[in-house]
Formats: C-alpha cells, sequence, structure tokens
C-alpha cells in the first residue's frame, strides 16, 4: 500500500512556468529596438566564435525577454509565420528568402559560384533590422511603406532585383518615424552589402574572362568585412550612450 501511494506521488504533475517571451517587432520601438538588435548581432558573433552557429537569422527567431530585458534567438521550427504574410515555402538554398543575403539570392550562388558563410548569417540582420524600421512604428504593426511584402517570394531572382534597388540606393530609403534617429544606422549597413556585394561580383566576372572559377575570399577579407560591420554596429551603441 505504500508502495502504491509512493508510486501515485511520483506521478503527480508538475507545472512548468516559463518566461512568457514578446515577439521582437513589437516589443521595442526607436532607440530601443535598434539597441537591442545591435545586442543581438554581438551576441550571435560571440556565439559563433564559440562554434554555435543559430543559422537563417529572420525576425521570427528573435524574441525578447522584457524582464532580463534581453533578446533571445530561437529555433524558427518553434515559431509561426505571422498572419499578415503570405505562406512561403522554399526548397533547395537553405533560409528564409526575405532576410537572405542578396549573394545567395544571385544566380552565381545557384550556379555554386559561391558558398554560404558567416558574413551571410551576418547580413540577414542587416534585412531584420531593415524590415522591422519600413514595416513597424511605435511597436505597432503599420502601412507598408517599402513594399516588403515583395521580399515573401518564392522567386530568388524576383527578390534579389528588389534588395539590389535599395542596396544600391540608400540615400532615398524611407523609415517610419519611430526610427527616423536611426535611419543613419540602415544606410551605413546597406553600403556595407553594396560594397561586398559589388566587389564580389567584380572578382566573379574577371575570374570568369580567365576561364577560372570564381576562388572563395581569403580567410582574413572574410573576417575584415565581418568586422567593418560590427564596426557599424558598435559606432551605433557609442551614439546611443552619447545621447544618454
Amino acid at each position: 500500500m505504500q508502495n502504491r501511494c509512493e508510486s501515485r506521488r511520483n506521478r503527480l504533475p508538475r507545472p512548468i512556468v516559463v518566461q512568457e517571451l514578446e515577439p521582437f517587432g513589437t516589443a521595442l520601438s526607436g532607440k530601443d529596438f535598434v539597441e537591442a538588435w545591435s545586442d543581438t548581432v554581438q551576441r550571435h558573433r560571440v556565439l559563433h566564435r564559440q562554434g554555435i552557429d543559430t543559422g537563417d537569422p529572420r525576425l521570427w527567431n528573435i524574441l525578447y525577454d522584457r524582464t532580463k530585458r534581453s533578446t533571445i534567438l530561437t529555433d524558427f521550427d518553434l515559431r509561426d509565420t505571422p498572419d499578415f504574410l503570405p505562406s512561403y515555402s522554399y526548397a533547395g538554398r537553405t533560409g528564409a528568402i526575405p532576410f537572405m543575403a542578396i549573394e545567395l539570392l544571385s544566380e552565381k550562388h545557384e550556379n555554386a559560384a559561391f558558398r554560404r558563410t558567416y558574413r551571410h548569417e551576418l547580413e540577414a540582420f542587416v534585412w531584420v533590422l531593415l524590415f522591422v524600421l519600413r514595416r513597424y512604428n511605435d511597436k505597432t504593426l503599420v502601412e507598408d511603406i517599402g513594399n516588403t511584402c515583395i521580399w515573401f517570394t518564392p522567386e530568388y531572382r524576383e527578390c534579389f532585383i528588389y534588395k539590389w534597388a535599395i542596396t544600391s540606393k540608400p540615400t532615398l530609403l524611407a523609415v517610419q518615424e519611430s526610427f527616423k534617429a536611426q535611419s543613419w544606422l540602415v544606410k551605413s549597413l546597406l553600403l556595407w552589402v553594396y560594397k561586398m556585394f559589388d566587389e564580389r561580383q567584380r572578382e566573379s566576372r574577371a575570374w570568369e574572362r580567365k576561364g577560372q572559377p570564381v576562388p572563395e575570399l581569403l580567410e582574413e577579407e572574410e573576417e575584415q568585412l565581418i568586422e567593418d560591420l560590427l564596426a557599424i554596429v558598435e559606432e551605433q551603441t557609442d551614439r546611443d550612450q552619447d545621447d544618454e
């Protein structure tokens, strides 16, 4: 009888309390959002250096813990795409097209001229930031001022054309009112994307004229591109501290 009671006691349900997390896009706005985004990029870099790659960064992968005042990177398979966006599924190249690096969207990557590297993961964070600055105002989803829904297409080429258009003309980029003070950051980041992709395209054409395959970036070249982007992110942090 005692053993039976002991067995029943061990089978009693035990509730697990988990802190409720908020969607990143609606949790913060303005300077607070950009600061949290910058912190996420920095911590993502730390994880990468420790051999931990989350892979395929996208907005729905990032949640916000208001108690700890920190973002949390999650597995996309545990999250749902918001209802306001069209459903989509992709075959072939790994990653969500809306936030994919433009080099991965290009025909060169389709022809296996480039391989996916960590700098592509960092560029995905740039597109996450741009998406929020164009679709969210004061933590609320508002009218699409930049046709960002075009990003949500199963066609790599279509998304590439649109992204390349705004990358090559960042000074014409419009953002929502609550992010006006941070518009310089997006323009700086898009110039980084433009420089990286344009230089690779020039190199690719040069090697193709020689009838030779396009070589991968040297390790130090890849590292320099990464450091250039992180320097822009750190500049944002320094500006915010000066404002305070």
